[in-house]
């Protein structure tokens, strides 16, 4: 079952650089996320993922991340996730007022602890590409090595995306004012 999801989206800098190094990934014939044809794949950092995310879920998000946007974040290196197939990543490190949003925003999905997901503390990082096999990493390695870098980013709006529908919906920050998950404009 698809997950629904809370995401973190960049400024449009740090969104086209990300694209770029998707694009280099995808330019070598490797696996990136510019092969996710989606309309709705952008960069993002998942904030958290759950079998539904409701009303209640939802003005949580709003409450604890309205005041911690836009967040600057430093971007820190290649990071190799899973067992294999892998996920590469680059790894991200949010401000703590972020950290301490998300941290108490993901202790409050239900069933957690039943579901298991929301469990494990957060990650941040910004998929590059997924299902890299083991004798792939060097050469998406030397790809991202040849790649324009990313130093920095701003996480500037929260978005949810329903894959039931195959829809996101904006939530809080850039963009979300007046949309139908937005609710009330933030204080």
């Amino acid at each position: 079952m698809p997950q629904h999801s809370l995401d973190l989206l960049l400024d449009p800098a740090a969104d086209a650089r990300v694209r770029e190094r998707w694009a280099a990934l995808d330019a070598a014939g490797l696996p990136s996320q510019a092969r996710h044809g989606s309309p709705t794949n952008a960069p993002h950092l998942t904030v958290l993922a759950a079998p539904a995310i409701g009303a209640e879920l939802r003005e949580e998000a709003r409450r604890l991340l309205a005041d911690v946007l836009p967040a600057p974040m430093t971007v820190d290196g290649v990071v190799v996730l899973g067992r294999g197939p892998y996920v590469v990543a680059d790894l991200v490190l949010p401000p703590p007022g972020l950290l301490d949003a998300v941290a108490r925003l993901r202790a409050s999905v239900p069933l957690r602890a039943a579901s298991g997901y929301g469990t494990g503390p957060w990650l941040p990082h910004l998929t590059l590409a997924r299902r890299v096999q083991r004798e792939d990493l060097p050469a998406v390695f030397a790809a991202l090595a040849e790649a324009p870098g990313l130093d920095a980013a701003a996480g500037v709006s929260v978005r949810r995306w329903d894959p039931d529908a195959g829809t996101v919906h904006p939530l809080v920050g850039e963009g979300a004012e007046g949309a139908e998950d937005a609710g009330a404009p933030p204080r």
